[in-house]
């Protein structure tokens, strides 16, 4: 399973719609409240399947499922590495922020850089990895809705004719795309958290339609949970 087909499953498992290379509406799915959803359930399992993956022979807690998936968005590794494997390499490496996920997570699967950059720049969220410009999983990207077909067909002829005449490295050629180009992370935050940024964003006028429609996905979600207390 190639890069693209993974990030597309990424967005229609979480209730998104994909067209072709555009994301036609973002995924958005509560994986993780307070323990694992039964959309988290369903969405992690259906990649530890496609690895062959028994999560330590069934020992590994929710929690510890919940890193794992988190930690794999970086790269979008769902097919390959066992959780265990995964879990040695991180404690190994120190790369260990992605234990800081805590409360309530929700994976948002397909929305622009922009949007993404909104979502996580604010002074009450802990955030797990989003999905890196240096790896091979961003040569080829979904683009976001608000792009038109015919000029995004347009530039990803000229972004192939620049990686076919120039040897830029790997980075250095992700990064020559469009802002519009997906991202994909998963948020986490307390209760409290959850809902003073969701009044906050909200109520603003002026806030960006990407993420008034991503930010409306999520309060919907965390309204039908038994924990939800606004």
């Amino acid at each position: 399973m190639n890069y693209l087909n993974i990030a597309k499953q990424l967005v229609t498992l979480s209730g998104g719609k994909v067209n072709n290379r555009i994301v036609e509406k973002v995924g958005v799915s509560v994986l993780y409240d307070y323990n694992l959803t039964a959309e988290g359930k369903k969405i992690i399992a259906h990649f530890a399947k496609i690895r062959n993956d028994d999560f330590d022979k069934g020992s590994m807690t929710d929690f510890h499922k919940l890193v794992d998936f988190s930690a794999r968005i970086t790269y979008l590794s769902y097919n390959k590495t066992s959780a265990v494997e995964l879990r040695n390499k991180l404690k190994a490496l120190g790369h260990l922020s992605v234990y800081d996920l805590n409360g309530i997570a929700v994976l948002v699967a397909g929305c622009s850089l922009e949007c993404i950059l909104e979502l996580v720049s604010n002074r009450v969220n802990r955030s797990c990895r989003i999905t890196s410009s240096k790896t091979q999983a961003a040569i080829e990207t979904l683009y976001s809705k608000q792009i038109n077909p015919i000029w995004l067909e347009q530039f990803l002829a000229l972004r192939a004719d620049f990686l076919e005449q120039t040897t830029p490295d790997l980075e250095s050629g992700n990064l020559f795309n469009l802002s519009a180009k997906c991202g994909y992370a998963v948020i986490s935050m307390g209760m409290r958290d959850w809902n003073f940024l969701l009044k906050a964003r909200l109520r603003d006028e002026g806030l960006e339609e990407e993420l008034r429609e991503v930010l409306t996905q999520i309060q919907e979600q965390l309204k039908t949970s038994p924990n939800w207390m606004f």
